[in-house]
């Protein structure tokens, strides 16, 4: 079964992704906002703490690497594993 963030209860990654990340834009440098399942971001307040926002909602920076990949590559590409960007791995 998909939901409306295209992954499937399946898929090992939907337990593995935070529902939302924030990142910085590539190019620009300003705060954005990263949807699991959805391709592209959103902009979010300028003045937002990336940092802080993760941090308050435990999300790790495998979690964000993998985020920002699925976003940009697909969400089945194996980058957008977080598994993939931890330690060791």
């Amino acid at each position: 079964m998909k939901y409306a963030d295209g992954l499937s209860r399946d898929s090992d990654n939907f337990d593995r992704l935070p529902r939302e990340c924030a990142s910085l834009h590539p190019t620009e440098e300003t705060p954005i906002l990263i949807k699991r399942g959805h391709e592209g971001y959103y902009p979010i307040h300028p003045a937002t703490d990336v940092d802080r926002f993760n941090k308050e909602r435990d999300i790790t920076s495998a979690q964000i690497a993998a985020m920002e990949i699925g976003s940009m590559f697909g969400w089945d590409a194996p980058g957008a594993d977080p598994l993939t960007h931890e330690e060791g791995s």
